[in-house]
């Protein structure tokens, strides 16, 4: 076992990767005795120990290797037998992009590389990573490049969650233009970030045309202003749901129903609304139709003079029957279903669901006349 006193106290520090620095036999290597190192080795060496960021220190012409615990963990199962290695002795697999690196890093070139994707031996199985690579060559006095430093940093999981992200983000727009409805999403600024085909189709415009731009430049000033409560009241925390009526780009008019959504983030706070948009102008001009045609029936109901009611097609006398009551006296409870036959003359009772059934049967008008008790008067 080394002897921790007679071991070099240079370098200072560098957590467990440093107390191997010191404790490693550099005379092995081409860089000779730690006690014989130049100056800017030294230095750039200590340096490294002690960075919080992953570094590689590669030095002379066989590019030993000294690195920090940082680096240590990105070299996985090649720790600590990469510390004094050489590059292309430790990375075989890797050797033909580090060999153009390091040429170019000698020259004197400064590199940077992004989102690299690697294949590592790791665990004795090979694994895609992703780093950031920022190459720095190192002089001496002499302005002559001894070394290059790499400065390491792992993207691999950032890279994944943002190609997770990204993938769900497809799977959002996919499923959001396959429903029949608008959906778009506002931030706090009413820029828009989000549209599905629907929304973009009912305002006429691209994705690049409304992804990025403000909701009044989509909408026009006069609607945007008309709806800005409600979007103040979602951002305020609140959902609303209302109905208005939207303009198309060939100037006609859809009545359509509008929610706004506030979307919370993980501190609790909104960043901003989704925008649900329902074309209801269909079930709108039903529902006026329905109304006019009640309005017709009613009108035609007072224009008579005697009284209507109705009943199912066996002759059940269902829900409320106003003229019936008002006429006869009973209540609702009294002529549902069959009661209502309680209020014929009994003479009467089984003629007037015979010819029902009858009217019903053959579909057509059949005419007939009974007795029965008014309001207020005894059977």
């Amino acid at each position: 076992m080394t002897n921790l006193r007679a071991a070099p106290v240079w370098p200072i520090g560098g957590g467990e990767t440093g107390e191997l620095v010191r404790r490693f036999d550099w005379s092995k290597t081409s860089l000779g005795p730690i006690c014989d190192w130049p100056q800017n080795l030294r230095q750039k060496a200590n340096s490294v120990v002690n960075s919080p960021i992953p570094q590689v220190l590669m030095w002379g012409n066989d590019h030993v290797m000294i690195y920090n615990d940082g680096y240590a963990e990105i070299a996985g199962n090649y720790h600590p037998q990469a510390l004094g290695g050489t590059v292309p002795g430790i990375w075989p697999e890797i050797w033909d992009w580090n060999s153009r690196i390091l040429e170019a890093g000698f020259r004197g070139e400064v590199m940077a590389y992004r989102d690299q994707p690697m294949t590592l031996m790791r665990h004795g199985v090979p694994e895609e990573v992703i780093f950031d690579l920022f190459y720095t060559p190192i002089y001496n006095e002499g302005g002559t490049v001894d070394g290059v430093l790499c400065t390491v940093l792992e993207n691999t999981e950032k890279v994944k969650a943002i190609e997770a992200l990204e993938q769900s983000r497809k799977e959002l727009t996919r499923l959001t233009n396959a429903l029949p409805i608008l959906v778009g999403y506002v931030d706090r600024d009413y820029v828009y970030k989000f549209a599905n085909d629907g929304y973009l189709e009912w305002f006429g415009r691209r994705a690049e045309e409304v992804i990025g731009h403000s909701v009044p430049d989509i909408v026009g000033k006069e609607f945007f202003e008309a709806r800005r409560a409600y979007l103040d009241r979602a951002l305020a925390g609140e959902k609303i749901v209302s109905d208005t009526v939207i303009r198309r780009p060939d100037g006609s008019l859809r009545a359509a129903e509008i929610r706004y959504v506030p979307r919370y983030i993980t501190d609790g706070s909104i960043d901003g609304i989704y925008v649900l948009i329902i074309d209801i102008e269909e079930r709108k001009r039903s529902e006026q139709e329905i109304l006019i045609s009640n309005n017709r029936f009613r009108a035609a109901v007072e224009a008579v003079h005697g009284v209507l009611w109705t009943n199912s097609a066996d002759g059940r006398m269902r829900g409320e029957q106003p003229a019936w009551a008002a006429m006869t006296g009973q209540t609702p409870e009294e002529y549902q279903d069959f009661g209502w036959a309680d209020a014929v003359h009994a003479e009467d009772r089984q003629s007037s669901v015979d010819s029902w059934n009858r009217a019903v049967a053959e579909k057509s008008t059949y005419i007939w006349e009974l007795f029965f008790f008014l309001s207020g008067a005894a059977p």
